[in-house]
């Protein structure tokens, strides 16, 4: 190896071996295999261990299978060679089993549809033939470079210097290409594995693994973040930069993962008993409140400028507290839903019956905070019957509504479909109704065979009732809305109900006589769910930017803008919430941010100020793009903002208006100097101390 002063020295590394026989073979060093930006020369011993050797078997790929066509594909071949029949022996259940088992072996043996396994993970699938030129070609240098090592100063070293940088620059290169790729096609499912190794994009590609901006104390996931710079770089590592070919979905971000455990860790905003303070978990709120913003940010394509509260409602999502607080409901019910046999139950049922002052458990808040009453909430049980329980009636679901009116008019029944055996949320109604059809059969069946049970009993038989089989009991699904009489009068029934009145006793069954039902989980999450909405509503009336942005869409907060910009890529998506917002690179805008010398625009000598009306409706210098694009296609609704920036018809008319003047063109330079200069200033105020808190704000 060379030392720093470019000396060659040798290793005095020993080789020993306490066998009869020396297994090495030969050792030397290989300066052709030499890593770029290394002095280390790799030293190759071959040693003689006659150990036998294993291949691995190929393997399939199922996690890139091709489902939907593997579900076809399998159809087809079970419709002509299905095993589908009544089994009356052990044997005859084998060979069908066999049978089946070997149809899904010929589906899954289509490479086209299961692929076989990519090489291993650890391999270098970031490397391509460029590199693989620069491997020879750098090899041949390090080999040039060894031979003349004596000579001073020969142009064989600094060949073999240059190859090696440029090695290594492309090294680096194809990793940061390869990352990048790899991020825009991603799906939802793959954002978890993203945040594993994605943070910024980082400055340094030297390793595979970039480390995650997030700490650990106590096993449990704690946020590093201290301050609003963190706190964005926090948001970077759970939302990569957006691409700019396509839209992102709101689905494809990451918010369990924010919201992970929160039943433990997070403590519900509330008032306190006098009302003059709020508790909770205030601090932990105000450092999401960034991360939340950030992703609104990146789905909308909005300015950093813009504030949060407009981008929650355009992408529909709960403030922080107000999020966390459905969290909190939705455990809550989950845990009061728990039946005797949980080793929780005991817990839960104490926690909520009392709220203490002192050694208050994760139970005791989230009861607390939520208002949950385990007494009230109906009882999910683990298992309801036996696995191999039969239901005492038939259920026929038609293919298409019409055909199950026409069906359900000829049979003039209405009930529900109950094959559905395993727990979910108001099964105790449906088991009560599986019960009441086996009573049915027994009463028949006891009617129908009363001679002999009493003959059985005289002789001290056993008797067994048939619970099923014994009549004909069918259940039809019927479509709602369709004129179906029962149906319609079934459904005012349902409402009336809903209202608070009920039938009277005698008309009840036995099970509803003794005390009033449950309450539904899943109406309690959507009665709670309800209730933040409608404070969300009433805080964004107050906010100062309501009155602007309720001028262009009154349905926020809704998802109509999600739905608006579906169909579109990052940047016409980017476009319409610039334009909503007000938050364009217009002077206007760019003015009150101290990034235009004038908020004029500067096709009207100066003398007015360029809003986002003024571009769209008023600028003579559009005149004749907005007549081609607006007026000629949406009349009298062209002169209409509200209409332009929410109506689907008129958004594609839009943004060819906006592409033919080429405004927004002109000033994506003003936008990303915005960006560069905000980004300069960020990091200026990282490296600069921290600012004392003000101890005046209590509240978010």
């Amino acid at each position: 190896m060379t030392t720093a002063g470019d000396r060659w020295t040798r290793p005095d590394n020993v080789w020993r071996s306490h066998g009869p026989t020396d297994p090495i073979i030969s050792c030397d060093v290989d300066p052709g295999l030499r890593p770029p930006i290394t002095d280390h020369l790799p030293i190759i011993t071959e040693v003689e261990l006659p150990v036998a050797r294993t291949s691995s078997p190929p393997s399939r790929n199922f996690h890139c299978a091709d489902w939907p066509k593997f579900s076809d594909v399998l159809a087809e071949k079970l419709l002509l060679r299905s095993p589908a029949g009544r089994i009356t022996s052990k044997d005859e259940f084998d060979t069908k089993v066999s049978t089946l088992t070997a149809i899904i072996q010929e589906v899954i043996a289509t490479n086209d549809i299961v692929p076989m396994k990519k090489p291993c993970p650890f391999s270098k699938r970031w490397w391509c033939s460029e590199l693989t030129e620069l491997k020879h070609a750098r090899s041949h240098a390090s080999n040039e470079a060894y031979k003349f090592r004596d000579v001073r100063d020969h142009p064989s070293k600094a060949e073999h210097k240059r190859l090696s940088q440029a090695m290594a620059d492309k090294i680096m290169q194809s990793r940061r290409e390869h990352w990048v790729d790899w991020l825009e096609n991603i799906d939802a499912r793959q954002i978890y594995t993203a945040n594993k190794y994605a943070v910024n994009e980082p400055s340094d590609f030297s390793s595979d693994r970039v480390p995650d901006l997030r700490t650990t104390v106590d096993g449990a996931p704690k946020i590093a973040s201290t301050n609003r710079e963190k706190a964005a770089a926090l948001a970077e590592s759970f939302f990569p930069p957006p691409p700019t070919s396509s839209s992102i979905p709101l689905s494809a971000y990451p918010f369990p993962a924010l919201t992970y455990a929160a039943d433990v860790w997070y403590t519900g905003i509330h008032n306190s008993p006098s009302g003059k303070k709020r508790l909770g978990s205030i601090a932990v709120t105000r450092k999401l409140i960034p991360v939340q913003r950030r992703a609104a940010k990146l789905v909308t394509g909005s300015l950093s400028t813009t504030a949060g509260d407009v981008l929650d409602v355009h992408t529909n999502l709960l403030p922080v507290d107000l999020l966390y607080h459905k969290i909190l409901q939705r455990a809550a019910v989950r845990l009061a839903s728990l039946p005797d046999s949980h080793p929780l139950h005991g817990p839960v049922r104490n926690a909520a019956q009392r709220y203490v002052k002192r050694h208050r458990s994760p139970l005791h808040n989230l009861f607390f905070t939520t208002g949950v009453d385990p007494r009230t909430v109906e009882t999910v049980l683990p298992t309801r019957r036996r696995p191999n329980y039969a239901p005492s009636f038939s259920t026929h679901i038609e293919d298409n509504k019409a055909s199950a009116l026409r069906e359900a008019n000829r049979i003039h029944d209405l009930a529900p479909a109950l094959n559905n055996q395993r727990p979910h949320p108001g099964h105790y109604l449906l088991d009560h109704v599986h019960s009441a059809a086996e009573k049915l059969h027994v009463t028949q069946d006891r009617l129908a065979r009363a001679d002999a049970r009493s003959a059985a009993k005289r002789r001290g038989n056993p008797w067994t009732d048939r619970r099923r089989r014994v009549i004909d009991i069918q259940i039809h699904w019927t479509p709602g809305h369709v004129d179906f009489d029962p149906n319609e009068r079934a459904d005012e029934l349902a409402k009336t109900a809903a209202q608070g009145t009920t039938s009277s006793t005698n008309l009840l069954p036995v099970y509803l006589r003794r005390k009033p039902l449950p309450a539904s989980i899943p109406a309690l999450r959507q009665e709670h769910l309800t209730a933040l909405r409608a404070t969300w509503k009433k805080r964004w009336k107050k906010s100062p930017r309501f009155s602007a942005i309720n001028a262009i869409d009154k349905s926020l907060p809704s998802k109509k803008f999600l739905k608006l910009v579906e169909y579109l890529d990052c940047r016409r998506s980017a476009t319409v919430a610039q334009l909503r917002t007000g938050h364009s690179p217009l002077n206007q805008h760019l003015f009150r941010i101290h990034r235009a010398e004038s908020p004029s625009c500067p096709h009207c000598l100066g003398i007015t100020v360029e809003t986002v009306r003024h571009y769209l409706l008023i600028c003579p210098r559009y005149q004749h793009e907005r007549h081609l694009h607006l007026r000629r296609n949406l009349k009298r609704k062209a002169e209409s903002i509200s209409y332009l920036l929410t109506s689907p018809d008129a958004l594609k008319h839009l943004l060819r208006f906006v592409h033919a003047t080429k405004r927004f063109k002109t000033s994506a330079q003003s936008a990303r100097c915005l960006a560069a200069e905000r980004a300069h200033e960020i990091n200026t105020r990282a490296r600069q101390p921290a600012a004392r808190p003000n101890p005046l704000l209590h509240h978010i």
